[in-house]
Formats: structure tokens, C-alpha cells, sequence
């Protein structure tokens, strides 16, 4: 199985995004998307009629206004889905899938974090939503991606408390020293970061490949994850 994860900073560079897309959807079976809001939510149903669709929203402020969506290709059977932090004023969102192929229960969550403070340090909110995401996955018969824009550094307690509490941390494993672009740059040139996206497994979960795509499609680089 094949999940992909991407902020797609609301479909902004559309022709890019589309050749993107068309690329991928053949090879993907299971897109993670964050900023899905209308005009790329149209534009997925326009260029992914094989998946089935999982969308939430939540509004916590104008530049905090979570529109994600996560594409199951069609033949996977989704058993179960849901949201985490939906009633947290002062977090991000997490929605989440879980799946079945070959009788094995796979549960991916789909997570982006709050945008704000904009130095992705951690506050004492970014750390409670660790907690609860962390604490709402406890089943340990099933199998759990946690994958998105997390809005933070790779050096903040928010990330490492995942190891800590068992996930396998692929950025780390992986040794990935960057997931923004020229397009995020551009925007904050004094304040130039490196991190924002991560992906954590659980432990007995074995990755076959994982790879931080080079495609500039959005202000984020895609997560392409192989199981």
C-alpha cells in the first residue's frame, strides 16, 4: 500500500498540481491532503474519480482553518472513520481512516497542525494535541500511520514524544533534512524554515520505502510512503 501526503496549499499551483497528480494516482492508495479547500476539493473530484473521499472541516481562525481530506482508492474497504482534536479549540485536526486489505486493519491519520505561533516552537497547546493524538491511537492490534503538515520543527518535544511513545519517526530514520521549498521561502525570507511535515508508524508497522518528493507543487514538499 501506497500513501501519499500533501498540503496542497489550496490547489495554488494548479497546472503543476494536476501533472502531479495524474502522475501519482495510478501508483497512490491513499492520498493524505491538507488546505483542501473549494477549489481543490473540485479539482480531486475532477482528477480522482477511482477514490472515495473523507473530508472535515474545522475553523479555528482565518489563518487556522482546516479543510482536509484523505482519498481512499476505491476497493479498499474503509471499516471506520472519525476525527481527533475537533473539539479543541486551540489545535489542529486530525482525520482518520481505518482500512482493511488483505484482513489486515490499517488505521492512517491524516493531521495538520496549527499554523500559529509562526516559529513552529512548541507551545503548551502543540503539545497537548501530541498527547491526545498519541493517546487516541492506543489499540495495539492495529496498525497506525500518523502523516501530515504538523507546523512544526524537527526539533520540538511535540515530534519527539511520538518516538518516545513508540512510533517509528521516518524523518529520522530516513535522515530528511527539509520539507518547504523555494515557495515557502519566498514568503518568509527572515524567518526561512526547513520543517513542517512528518510521518510516524507504529512499531510493527515495516515500511518498504519512504521518500520526501522533489516536486514543487504546493509550499510543501509531498510525503510518498511505501508499506
Amino acid at each position: 500500500m501506497n500513501i501519499l501526503s500533501l498540503n496542497t496549499w489550496g490547489g495554488r499551483l494548479e497546472n503543476a498540481l494536476t501533472s502531479f497528480l495524474l502522475r501519482y494516482d495510478k501508483d497512490v492508495d491513499i492520498f493524505c491532503f491538507q488546505e483542501v479547500y473549494p477549489a481543490m476539493r473540485a479539482l480531486c473530484a475532477q482528477l480522482l474519480p477511482e477514490f472515495e473521499e473523507v473530508y472535515e472541516h474545522k475553523f479555528v481562525a482565518i489563518d487556522d482553518d482546516f479543510h482536509q481530506a484523505t482519498y481512499v482508492r476505491k476497493g479498499i474497504d474503509i471499516v471506520d472513520r472519525g476525527t481527533v482534536l475537533m473539539d479543541m479549540p486551540l489545535a489542529g485536526l486530525g482525520l482518520w481512516v481505518e482500512v482493511v486489505q488483505d484482513g489486515t486493519p490499517l488505521v492512517v491519520c491524516n493531521y495538520h497542525g496549527m499554523a500559529r505561533p509562526g516559529s513552529k516552537f512548541d507551545t503548551p497547546e502543540r503539545i497537548r494535541a501530541s498527547v491526545e493524538l498519541i493517546n487516541h491511537f492506543r489499540e495495539p492490534q492495529k496498525d497506525r500511520v500518523v502523516i501530515g503538515d504538523f507546523n512544526l520543527l524537527n526539533t520540538a518535544e511535540s515530534v519527539s514524544m511520538f518516538e518516545k511513545n513508540g512510533y517509528i519517526d521516518l524523518m529520522k530514520k530516513y535522515g530528511v533534512t527539509n520539507t518547504r521549498n523555494k515557495y515557502a521561502w519566498e514568503r518568509h525570507p527572515d524567518s526561512i524554515q526547513y520543517f513542517a511535515d512528518f510521518a510516524f508508524l507504529s512499531e510493527r508497522l515495516q515500511e518498504k520505502n519512504f521518500t520526501v518528493l522533489p516536486d514543487e507543487v504546493s509550499d510543501h514538499a509531498a510525503l510518498l510512503l511505501e508499506l
